[in-house]
């Protein structure tokens, strides 16, 4: 869960200090936020601050959705070898609220950091948008564990169809969905990644400054279109250099 409470704006200047969830207040002269944007703009900081570019996506889930999974991943042997990603066709299966016929299984096992006791972890991920996240959300605790428990048995059935070698050797270890990372991330309908682009989409050009606020700036996934992890670390840097800039000081870092 997140510390963070809200930010307390006082001055057109922006925030001067974070209020935290057990109630210390950290002042601050420069606040470099890596949360998901909404949580931003929604808890954080009001919503008049948002860049228009992101209101308009927040509010057009068809032109620009959100990306996410069902994932699930196992230890096997290192005796399978298949290769890093497979794509194979499946049984048709509904996850979510869509039907799938075709997935994939990524294997861990191509870097030695990744093996452990001669044995490596593979992975397969449905994708989920915005309308199998609605569907996750709209479960119950018990109707979510069991939907769960149900795709856990039928997913690893298809692999193990799809990779006879696989049978007896398949040691399941966990699985999440959008749901995971909304709980763990506050990411907006579980999203591992930003907005995907789409031919009906404008692209966002976020500049990493916010009108009106002058000692934000925000990192993270949003920041770049179709950013993940490597966006969000990225940003990080470029969020300190901006800071840097409007000081007048060396960006060289």
């Amino acid at each position: 869960m997140q510390p963070w409470l809200t930010a307390t704006v006082t001055s057109p200047w922006g925030p001067e200090a974070i209020r935290l969830e057990d109630g210390r207040v950290i002042s601050a002269d420069y606040v470099i936020p890596a949360v998901d944007m909404s949580l931003l703009f929604n808890k954080l900081i009001p919503n008049k601050y948002m860049p228009k570019e992101y209101k308009a996506a927040y509010s057009n889930a068809k032109d620009y959705p959100a990306i996410s999974g069902f994932q699930i991943a196992y230890s096997v042997s290192m005796d399978y070898d298949r290769g890093e990603t497979v794509f194979v066709d499946i049984d048709p299966i509904k996850v979510g609220n869509r039907t799938f016929d075709r997935m994939y299984v990524k294997a861990y096992g191509y870097d030695p950091i990744f093996i452990k006791d001669g044995r490596q972890v593979i992975q397969t991920d449905i994708s989920q948008t915005d309308i199998d996240y609605e569907f996750w959300k709209g479960l119950s605790e018990e109707e979510y564990r069991a939907e769960k428990e149900k795709l856990i048995a039928a997913i690893t059935e298809r692999i193990v169809k799809s990779f006879p070698e696989l049978e007896g050797d398949l040691e399941f270890l966990d699985c999440w969905t959008p749901l995971t990372y909304e709980r763990y991330c506050n990411a907006y309908h579980g999203s591992y990644m930003s907005f995907v682009s789409t031919p009906a989409a404008k692209r966002i050009n976020f500049k990493g400054r916010l009108k009106g606020i002058k000692n934000i700036y925000p990192a993270g996934q949003w920041t770049g279109s179709t950013g993940g992890l490597p966006v969000a670390a990225a940003s990080g840097k470029f969020a300190v250099q901006r800071l840097l800039k409007d000081q007048r000081r060396d960006i060289n870092i």
